[in-house]
């Protein structure tokens, strides 16, 4: 009688978990296709990204001396590259960003059920693992599918790591290291997941390692070099000694633990790390090695990614990926440890699935958070509308896309201009005393800058004219903000 219970109550649990799972790629899938051809930003910086595709697009380097026309951001060139592919059939707008990092991350929750799936031979789980992942979506301040480098970042590095783990074969480690240049040409942070795993490379493989090593170094070498030959040496100025010359900002140093590991995510770390601590007294070692360094990785570049100067969430979403993947796996050991101690075949099992599903179930938000209305295009198409009236120049730094919509010149993004001014190159004061003579000499007509937005030369030239918008719309989703005054010359 209760063996049946037992029974019964499991299969319930995995028709749950089956459910909740594909009901939070489902939604994430739902949302998307909402939004990806919203035209205006789901977050500051998309119109920034937009730009730089346009750049290349009409063949303009994208790496050059900043100035307040055009700055570079700070990111390798892999996601612009792609972009101006997508540009071209699609067209010079956000669908044609934000489609791949849309069809990035499907491909990514396509991985992840495919990895957990060949570590243990259970779909369900590998169903929960993917299910895990899409349920933090809102945790990431809905960046899956926005038009940044993140989502294409993770799919190249989860495919170097799913290729290193299942196949050792040389082909393997060159293939595993191919999709590891991809992923550096897309996000610098590709580095400081790989650091650990080439240490498990070196002891578990040692002379064989170095097709992965090797193959990785000269790819990053010679992408370098030739990068910087036609940029005239702007490609390790932007990509390289730029981010290195940042502060830092030490608020995270615990509060990254507090509250984007343990808020979060305490379940899925405990029972992860209790699994390596566990693992480790196991004969297969290889498998404890990789995940081990694997969590490493992921762990110190989400970290330091948030003790950088302006670093936000979407430094999290390796280290939700990777763990939605580790986490299953950890309660699929305990599992299968506890039955075999006690041989209760399905008591244990109910627990480990009460568990995941407590941890999605912590997870749950509402899809209309992310869902851009009806008022926000409305208000979109109002201030274009009023920049379209503007006569002269308009700078809006942190949406400068915007002066493109209204057939103006566009200006550097402000993202760019802090970059080099919170870094230690002494280029910073040359871009300063432009901006400076810019506002010195009414350059601009207007500047219409956001709420929270203030420089002391724009106070010290430009007076506050009127507000842009009074009703409660156009907020980008991941930031919640929006351009709101508008300056013109004192």
């Amino acid at each position: 009688m209760r063996e049946n219970i037992e029974k019964n109550v499991l299969i319930t649990l995995q028709a749950l978990l089956i459910i909740i799972s594909s009901y939070y790629i489902l939604v994430f899938l739902f949302i998307s296709i909402q939004r990806v051809g919203y035209p205006y930003e789901l977050e500051m910086m998309e119109g920034g990204m937009l730009e730089n595709a346009i750049r290349l697009n009409e063949g303009k380097p994208l790496y050059t001396e900043p100035t307040l026309d055009y700055i570079p951001f700070i990111y390798p060139p892999m996601y612009s590259f792609i972009s101006v592919f997508s540009i071209k059939i699609f067209g010079e707008n956000f669908f044609s960003l934000r489609l791949i990092s849309l069809t990035s991350i499907i491909l990514t929750f396509l991985i992840i059920f495919l990895f957990v799936r060949k570590e243990t031979g259970n779909t369900i789980f590998a169903l929960g693992s993917a299910g895990l992942f899409a349920g933090f979506y809102q945790i990431t301040a809905f960046w899956f599918d926005l038009a940044r480098v993140d989502s294409l970042f993770l799919l190249f590095i989860i495919l170097s790591l799913y290729v290193l783990r299942f196949n050792d074969k040389i082909y393997g480690l060159i293939l595993s290291a191919i999709f590891a240049i991809f992923a550096f040409l897309t996000k610098q942070s590709t580095l400081m997941i790989l650091l650990p795993i080439s240490i498990y490379l070196i002891l578990n493989y040692k002379f064989k390692s170095l097709y992965f090593i090797l193959t990785f170094a000269f790819g990053i070498l010679l992408t370098t070099i030739i990068f910087n030959y036609y940029t005239n040496g702007w490609y390790s100025f932007w990509v390289f000694e730029l981010p290195s010359s940042h502060e830092w900002n030490f608020k995270y140093l615990l509060s990254f633990w507090s509250y984007d590991v343990f808020k979060h995510s305490s379940l899925i770390f405990i029972m992860s790390l209790l699994w390596i601590i566990l693992l480790s007294k196991e004969k297969e070692q290889r498998i404890v090695y990789f995940y081990m360094c694997l969590m490493i990785g992921v762990l110190i570049s989400a970290w330091l990614q948030r003790l950088h100067l302006g670093g936000y969430v979407n430094a999290n979403i390796p280290f939700y990926a990777f763990f939605s993947i580790i986490f299953p796996l950890a309660l699929l050991f305990f599992d299968k440890k506890l039955k075999t101690l006690y041989h209760q075949n399905n008591l244990f099992s109910i627990i480990i699935y009460v568990i995941i599903l407590s941890q999605l179930l912590t997870l749950n938000y509402n899809p209309s958070k992310a869902i851009p209305s009806e008022a926000d295009r409305i208000a979109g198409d109002k201030i274009v509308k009023k920049i379209k009236e503007i006569e002269g120049n308009v700078y809006i730094p942190n949406h400068g896309y915007l002066c493109r919509y209204a057939g103006k010149k566009n200006f550097a993004h402000w993202v760019g201009y802090l970059d080099v001014m919170i870094s230690k190159s002494e280029i910073k004061y040359k871009l300063e005393n432009e901006l400076k003579n810019k506002l010195e000499n009414k350059y601009f007509s207007a500047i219409i800058i956001n709420e929270d937005f203030s420089h002391y030369l724009i106070d010290e030239y430009y007076k506050k004219s009127e507000n842009v918008f009074v009703e409660d719309a156009f907020f980008t989703i991941s930031q919640k903000t929006r351009p709101q005054y508008i300056y013109i010359p004192k």
